[in-house]
Parts: C-alpha cells; sequence; structure tokens
C-alpha cells in the first residue's frame, strides 16, 4: 500500500489537503497530511525577507 505525505506551501495548513485526503483514503491509500512547515513557525512573517535565499535559486 502506498502512503502519500501531503504537505502545504504558501502558508496555507494541512487543513487544504483534506479533500484530497479523504479521496486519496477512499481509494485505499495511507495518508499523512502536514499540518504546517516546521520552518514557518507559529508566526510566518517571522522567516523574515526570503529574496536573497530565493534568487540563487532561479
Amino acid at each position: 500500500m502506498s502512503t502519500f505525505v501531503l504537505v502545504p506551501g504558501g502558508f496555507v495548513e494541512g487543513s487544504h489537503w483534506r479533500e484530497v485526503a479523504n479521496r486519496l483514503r477512499k481509494a485505499g491509500y495511507r495518508v499523512e497530511a502536514i499540518e504546517q512547515s516546521p520552518s514557518a513557525g507559529h508566526d510566518p512573517a517571522a522567516l523574515g525577507d526570503l529574496a536573497p535565499t530565493a534568487s540563487p535559486s532561479r
């Protein structure tokens, strides 16, 4: 049996995956939906300006 790990992005939480997760479970898959990226913490604004990090990866 396959397992899907659903990871939120763009400052959203794992609940955005609820419908997808339910469909996958009904199809017989195991699903783990991550509630929040560990790097985001409780205040995503605390990450500051990510432009210097993102620029070299373009």
